[in-house]
């Protein structure tokens, strides 16, 4: 190209400008046009990567690693991520495939949190202890179609959460946020645990022990984790779950929650495999129960139950857990 030439057209460019900023509705189209590229370049951005830095940022702190296998987060749309596994600072690990999230973003503008998560399955292993959520059975193949989860999915939640500001800017080093105020249910399907006898004080459970489904309804408020509905069913077993928890902020303090929950039985489960049970174990109403108190890092296990009520009330806290 002449330079003179390519000179002269450079002169005539802010003349060029000049006449198209006279053009009618000039100023409409580079309002739009900025916002479209930036919900363009939200709706587009990589998420996926500052989700992956700040998983890394765990490892060595809170994990001892975590593992992720095709990650997609759209702002539009599903969230889908093949496999994350977590790795415990103990060894233990937990395993989540097909976990996909349905997310409301535009909740988030009125500070709460409405998603629906769900997740093909969920392992959790340990030495003493391993705890499968697979596929359904009837389900031929336990992978789906890129980027969608399997019709048939072991777990379903659903969360409906206040956002605060202890959310919004959580310290990874020192807590993870104190539990927001909300609504969660859950639907957990085909259940199998396999326990050491040390775990169950020398009581030989089926190995493993089938759970057909979980159905859970709890709510939070101002920390206090109240169950309105926790109910195991299966062939193995057939339970329900009552009470509540205060929860501590999580990762830091998570393990202090304070328990105060009943489990109790029928007693036709066929864990139990006819084998008659003592009175003392049991509640007024003849179901094996087991109490849970103090806290989930020490829980404190009691057999049967010793304010002797038949219903599946408990007692609250005996002090102000606040305190």
């Amino acid at each position: 190209m002449n330079l003179n030439r390519f000179i002269t057209a450079i002169k005539k460019i802010p003349s060029i400008l000049k006449e198209v900023t006279r053009l009618p509705g000039f100023k409409r189209y580079v309002i739009l046009a900025l916002i479209l590229t930036l919900l363009f370049t939200v709706f587009t951005f990589p998420f996926e990567i500052i989700v992956m830095n700040q998983l890394k940022k765990m490892e060595g702190k809170k994990f001892k690693s975590i593992t992720v296998k095709q990650m997609n987060i759209n702002l539009l749309g599903k969230s889908y991520t093949e496999t994350l596994v977590i790795t415990l600072m103990n060894n233990d690990s937990i395993s989540i495939s097909n976990l996909t999230a349905d997310i409301s973003f535009i909740s988030l503008i009125r500070k709460k949190f409405l998603a629906t998560i769900t997740a093909g399955g969920v392992t959790y292993s340990s030495d003493k202890l391993q705890i499968e959520c697979g596929i359904n059975s009837n389900t031929q193949s336990t992978s789906p179609p890129k980027n969608r989860p399997s019709d048939k999915n072991s777990i379903n939640l659903n969360l409906e959460l206040t956002i605060d500001e202890s959310w919004t800017t959580p310290n990874i080093n020192k807590q993870w946020g104190t539990p927001p105020d909300g609504k969660i249910k859950a639907t957990i399907n085909n259940v199998d645990i396999s326990a050491d006898a040390a775990l169950t004080s020398g009581f030989q459970l089926p190995q493993p022990t089938k759970i057909s489904s979980i159905n859970i309804d709890s709510s939070i408020t101002n920390r206090l984790f109240a169950i309105k509905n926790f109910t195991v069913s299966g062939k193995d077993i057939r339970s329900r779950i009552t009470g509540n928890v205060m929860l501590e902020p999580a990762f830091a303090a998570f393990g202090n929650s304070k328990l105060n929950l009943k489990i109790s039985a029928e007693p036709d489960s066929l864990v139990f495999g006819g084998i008659p049970i003592p009175k003392s174990y049991t509640d007024a109403s003849g179901k094996p129960t087991l109490l849970l108190t103090e806290t989930i890092a020490k829980p404190k296990w009691e057999l049967g139950d010793p304010y002797n009520k038949g219903t599946s009330e408990i007692p609250p806290f005996e002090t102000d857990p606040e305190r």
